[in-house]
């Protein structure tokens, strides 16, 4: 059998089993390897430059927020200075979460166009990929826009159940053991929501980049379109519902991503760890870490990231693929248009 795109078979696109899903990415991000890095270290540098711009204007304008010994002094005391930097810190923080998320999500949008498209074969490259999410700014932007919005209602409202126990404890409990045993459950409380309404979002949008970068939609469109290929069931048992088969997959995918990257993290920490007394928080002194040895440590966890992350995003891409194979057929729709070529 003739091999094409990236190593994929030719005439062997069909419903793929969980195992294979997670094998089949693998081997699409293994032989695409170099594509793959090339598109993703553009944008993993952009946002390396946005989190650093982030830090360092942290340390010019509000220091406190760097955090250590310096921040927890100044809680003690209810230091003035303090509240005087929050609202500065505060607005800086929440353009810099726009922004990371905003560009995060166009590279999304690239490494899928060049996934999906080598998976079907496509002919696709690596700037060609640039240059049609560039083209779809716009539609991507509003996806984007939308997706933040929901993220910020779906964790509130996980989180209230929390939130009403904190409340509960501020408005009524007296009692320090009782205050303390409410306070443990609502941190738990807090956590769980907060955990369930971001693995939500992940399923609610997890084929949203996919359907941006292979179909011409709106931003709406391609959100209603993610939603309608991962509802409903795709087969017999409880695995059978596309949510659990996603949920299981993400796991295993996003914990195979999640180790490497806290591996490459290793250098940064320890740099941090030595010079910054980051295992003291008593005594941490953020400022006294020297730039020109965390730069570099820092790079090296931002190359590792350039090389493994597509690996979750070419398992969405596949995800989206076979969504489509078994609900659309897909398949069907590209052989016939090969016979026709």
């Amino acid at each position: 059998m003739s091999e094409a795109g990236g190593g994929a078979p030719a005439l062997d696109l069909r419903p793929l089993g969980m195992g294979e899903l997670v094998d089949r990415s693998a081997g699409l991000w293994r032989s695409n390897l170099g594509g793959f890095f090339r598109l993703q270290l553009g944008f993993s540098l952009v946002l390396y430059v946005l989190s650093k711009g982030f830090v360092l204007g942290t340390a010019r304008w509000t220091p406190l927020f760097l955090g250590g010994q310096a921040l927890g002094a100044a809680l003690n005391t209810r230091s003035p200075e303090m509240l005087r930097q929050l609202p500065i810190w505060l607005e800086m923080f929440a353009v810099y979460f726009v922004l990371y998320g905003w560009v995060n999500w166009q590279g999304w949008v690239a490494v899928s166009d060049f996934a999906v498209g080598r998976w079907l074969q496509r002919d696709v490259s690596v700037e060609g990929s640039l240059r049609r999410t560039i083209r779809r700014t716009g539609a991507s932007s509003g996806a984007f826009a939308i997706a933040a919005l929901y993220v910020a209602a779906s964790t509130t409202v996980f989180m209230l159940p929390g939130a009403g126990v904190f409340g509960l404890i501020l408005a009524v409990i007296s009692s320090p053991m009782a205050a303390a045993v409410l306070g443990v459950v609502a941190v738990v409380l807090v956590t769980v929501g907060m955990l369930a309404g971001l693995l939500w979002c992940v399923l609610r949008f997890l084929l949203t980049c996919q359907v941006l970068a292979v179909e011409e939609v709106s931003g709406l469109q391609a959100i209603r379109r993610s939603g309608g290929l991962i509802s409903g069931r795709v087969g017999p048992g409880f695995l059978g519902w596309v949510k659990v088969r996603a949920t299981v997959l993400v796991t295993v995918v996003a914990m195979l991503v999640f180790v490497v990257m806290l591996v490459s993290g290793l250098p940064a920490f320890v740099v941090q760890a030595i010079y910054g007394n980051l295992l003291d928080p008593a005594h941490a002194t953020p400022q006294a870490i020297p730039q020109g040895m965390l730069v570099p440590a820092e790079l090296i966890e931002v190359v590792v990231q350039a090389v493994f992350s597509p690996l979750y995003i070419a398992f969405a891409g596949l995800f989206y693929a076979d969504m489509r194979v078994r609900r659309e057929g897909l398949d069907l729709e590209l052989a016939l248009e090969r016979e026709a070529a």
